[in-house]
């Protein structure tokens, strides 16, 4: 929940999304509202996303080369003016500080964008529409909104839980991993706590219209964010980030 209030004058205990009153700005969301010990600390989930995008293609070179500066080095990419309304204030291969946006799916929650250059602690910054527009123009899809939720028990995902789920929980029981098809209860193997899910679902299906979506396999993602990580973790002091 965030203060509906956009542009409060003070920081609002009454909500979880921290702002400053010193940069008149939304930083992200405040980590410390759902654990204490949070606070001083820089998020692993921030961090990795920060990386990702640069993994990505958000570097100086690609920002000149394929999204297109003006005069002043602000980013003149399509997607980025339509989203922000305007050019947008870049430094190097990040936005600038306490450049503000959107968070991706959320309707209206005003977050730091994720390529701002600082690492905040006790902060968690989630991907911005303007994270995803500065993707749009490097050449990237990106979706405008979640995909419709997997139904429990889908196990073909087709949207509806009938015999052919069984099958092929039948076909992989045993199986142990990340990411199979039949794993519903999601803890890396396909067992009998699988079967009684989808005995729990039969007959259940998505709403009409939705579309049916497979969840991502967890190790492709993850496997993805060591890379962005692998790629340029350096941090300068005081919390600026060095890449």
């Amino acid at each position: 929940m965030q203060d509906a209030d956009k542009t409060p004058t003070f920081d609002t205990p009454s909500d979880n999304w921290r702002y400053s009153t010193s940069s008149d700005s939304w930083k992200g969301f405040d980590l410390e509202s759902v654990d204490p010990v949070a606070d001083g600390r820089l998020d692993l989930y921030a961090t990795a996303l920060h990386e990702l995008i640069h993994a990505l293609g958000a570097t100086t070179s690609n920002m000149a080369a394929y999204v297109g500066l003006d005069g002043s080095g602000d980013l003149v990419g399509e997607n980025l003016v339509a989203t922000y309304g305007g050019p947008v204030p870049a430094v190097g291969g990040h936005f600038a500080q306490n450049v503000q946006s959107i968070v991706w799916g959320s309707g209206d929650i005003v977050s730091e964008a994720s390529l701002d250059p600082n690492a905040l602690r006790g902060v968690r910054k989630h991907l911005t529409e303007l994270d995803a527009a500065l993707l749009r123009d490097l050449g990237y899809g990106v979706a405008s909104q979640f995909p419709a939720p997997a139904l429990a028990g889908d196990y073909n995902g087709n949207g509806v839980v009938d015999a052919a789920d069984f099958t092929v929980w039948r076909d992989l029981r045993g199986s142990a991993g990340f990411g199979l098809a039949a794993d519903g209860d999601g803890d890396g193997v396909v067992d009998d706590d699988d079967y009684q899910l989808w005995i729990a679902h039969f007959g259940q299906s998505l709403p009409l219209g939705a579309n049916p979506t497979q969840a991502p396999e967890p190790r492709g993602l993850w496997l993805a964010i060591v890379a962005a990580g692998a790629a340029g973790l350096s941090r300068a002091p005081a919390g600026r980030r060095g890449c």
